[in-house]
């Protein structure tokens, strides 16, 4: 049995892990099962008509495994979140039934003239079922191996005695729709996982752009704080005329010089603290040009400097979760508060979306995960999820002033 299990796991196809990929593989999925079902049925007919000559506990034990397994793949893609091992099972059912084809005839002399045996009708889309449920390399040795064992069970007396030339145009016709239409998900699957890359990339751009307007906020500060002291000093020592005044443009003149001094120390530091100002300002216009129906609300209360990585882990978590708002909620009303006192940050994003289930959208999936709850927890920070299916989202980025 590990055995057996260890050579599931090295032929499966992984399931996919982001949005759109996900998204592509369910609605190929549930199509095909619709599909899938329509040729069960043209399968059943061929099947029930050629009863006679079969093994009936045979024919049963196959016609069970085939068309049991259209509808575990009918229902687990509509009524479940879709599995591989209900392909697995009904590419598998269709080469057992194949290959048992010489102990299923039973009284192959008064065969029909034009008999074909009824698992014919399940070839094609059984070859479609592995590509769905293996990796590349397994699904083309599977599209291979069924056209080489028609051929050599179509010529015998238990499959037709049809001819060589006959076989082998059958074969060749089964192995151009399985190549075709395996293909075809292998190919959206590709360009999904392109997209949500891109995707991604977009988001961390954002980001990172978000973040370097924020640390830009505080030099530009910075420096205009000491512009205005340098002036302010070359202003008294250009108008000083009395004791006093010389000794003011002095004084003034050391305050410029110690704002020179820790300007320097400052861009040296590459601005190793931003403001909470700063940071919910580069945050709005960020969100903004994400999505503009995001409204965003400031609340400010004292005055708060964040730790550059602090700063760049709640910049990158916000992004990642108003871009799942965006992505998964569905057309609704969408807000988020950005809030900030003295002892720390809290980013509110709330929606009235569809909703989820936290165990579902965390299973496989990496940008909840690892782009939100990790990146926050690694900084000390607390990620507070309040979400149901139909009940919209709420999601609370939280950090408390320390790492």
């Amino acid at each position: 049995m590990k055995a057996l299990l260890d050579f599931w796991r090295l032929i499966r196809a992984p399931r996919p892990a982001t949005f759109m990929a996900t998204r592509v593989d369910r609605l190929m999925g549930r199509s095909y099962s619709i599909a899938l079902l329509a040729s069960g049925v043209e399968m059943s007919i061929n099947a029930f008509a050629q009863y006679q000559y079969l093994n009936p506990w045979l024919f049963w034990l196959c016609y069970i495994m085939v068309f049991g397994g259209q509808i575990y793949i009918f229902i687990s893609q509509w009524f479940f979140s879709g599995t591989s091992t209900a392909f697995a099972i009904h590419a598998g059912a269709v080469l057992f039934c194949l290959v048992v084809q010489p102990w299923l005839v039973t009284d192959f002399n008064n065969l029909p003239k034009d008999f074909t045996p009824w698992v014919w009708w399940s070839l094609g889309v059984g070859a479609v079922s592995a590509g769905f449920a293996l990796k590349v390399w397994a699904s083309a040795f599977y599209i291979f191996l069924i056209p080489m064992v028609w051929v050599l069970v179509r010529v015998t007396e238990y499959g037709g005695e049809t001819t060589p030339m006959h076989a082998v145009q059958d074969a060749t016709y089964t192995f151009l729709f399985s190549a075709v239409f395996t293909a075809l998900p292998q190919l959206l699957r590709y360009q999904a996982k392109e997209t949500d890359q891109a995707n991604q990339l977009a988001s961390q751009n954002i980001a990172k752009q978000a973040y370097t307007d924020a640390t830009e906020r505080e030099l530009v500060k910075a420096s205009a704080m000491v512009h205005d002291d340098v002036l302010n000093t070359l202003e008294l020592a250009a108008t000083a005329t009395t004791a006093a005044q010389r000794k003011a443009a002095a004084e003034a003149a050391e305050v410029a010089i110690q704002s020179l001094t820790q300007y320097r120390h400052t861009q040296k530091a590459e601005a190793e603290y931003v403001s909470a100002e700063s940071l919910f300002s580069a945050l709005t216009q960020a969100i903004e040009a994400k999505s503009p129906g995001f409204v965003v609300s400031v609340e400010l209360r004292g005055e708060l400097s964040v730790p550059a990585n602090v700063a760049s882990a709640i910049t990158h978590a916000t992004i990642q979760v108003v871009e799942n708002s965006v992505l998964h909620a569905g057309d609704c009303s969408r807000r988020v508060k950005l809030r900030a006192t003295g002892q720390g940050i809290k980013v509110v994003v709330v929606d009235d979306g569809v909703g989820f289930r936290y165990s579902t959208a965390t299973k496989g999936k990496l940008g909840l995960k690892l782009s939100v709850i990790a990146r926050m927890k690694e900084v000390g920070g607390e990620v507070h999820i309040d979400a149901l299916p139909n009940q919209g989202a709420t999601v609370i980025l939280e950090w408390s002033g320390h790492e």
